[in-house]
């Protein structure tokens, strides 16, 4: 099965899964001290799948793109984008009245995590020349992912943060990092055209659903699957299945 099928929807669970995994580190080096820590087996073992993954991509961009421009430019815009979120977070703390409990402090400041998702433009862009879909078209996919991620953490007073540190969430993300592959789309999807998806093709895409909830289910967290929910949900709406099935 050829994996080019899969670009839009690689890329939007990547970009549902990053932002908050982002923002729970760094609420986490604000509560403890950072320590040195020697690489464990199974921090080893997700940094090699990640870099496997990154090599597939890059045959995938260019498989489709017939260059690796927008591959490059994605993966050098992973570290400004992720400071870029850091120092916005930063600043949102230490600007933020005192208040009093966990709820009263994310209603007020949600408007401003919406605004750090503008730090995924560079991100975006590249992953945009990555496929064959409508640049603006996957903008508006995946900024409605983000927002979504954002009112998600919001809704949950920042408990979904607290949750994405825990050894269950890294060990089950190392899991689906490792078994992705095997929730493969057919043949029959390629990008998203201005139609939207066939009643065939979006329940292709649901099946695809299935399986990594299946591969979430096995760790037994709805952390991870409110996260994906929100990518699929928002992904299958632009791709205008909601009105098909």
């Amino acid at each position: 099965m050829n994996s080019t099928n899969n670009c839009v929807l690689f890329v939007s669970i990547l970009v549902a899964i990053s932002f908050p995994l982002i923002a729970s580190q760094y609420i986490a080096t604000q509560q403890a001290p950072v320590m040195q820590q020697t690489a464990t087996a199974q921090q080893i073992s997700a940094q090699q799948a990640a870099t496997a993954a990154l090599l597939r991509y890059r045959e995938v961009c260019v498989n489709i793109s017939g260059s690796d421009e927008g591959f490059y430019q994605f993966v050098g815009s992973i570290q400004p984008s992720r400071a870029c979120v850091v120092d916005s977070l930063r600043t949102i703390f230490q600007t933020a009245p005192a208040e009093k409990n966990a709820s009263d402090f994310f209603k007020k400041s949600c408007p401003k995590f919406n605004e750090t998702v503008s730090c995924f433009d560079e991100v975006i862009e590249g992953i945009a020349k990555c496929t064959s879909e409508d640049y603006q078209t996957l903008v508006n996919i995946l900024n409605e992912i983000l927002y979504g991620v954002v009112e998600l953490i919001c809704e949950s007073n920042g408990q979904l943060l607290s949750e994405l540190q825990s050894p269950i969430i890294r060990a089950c993300l190392s899991l689906i990092r490792e078994r992705a592959a095997e929730c493969r789309l057919t043949e029959a999807i390629r990008s998203i055209p201005p139609t939207g998806l066939s009643v065939e093709q979006c329940l292709d895409v649901v099946q695809t659903r299935e399986c990594l909830q299946e591969k979430v289910a096995i760790c037994n967290t709805p952390t991870l699957h409110s996260i994906l929910e929100i990518a699929y949900d928002k992904l299958l709406k632009y791709a205008n299945c909601n009105k098909v099935i």
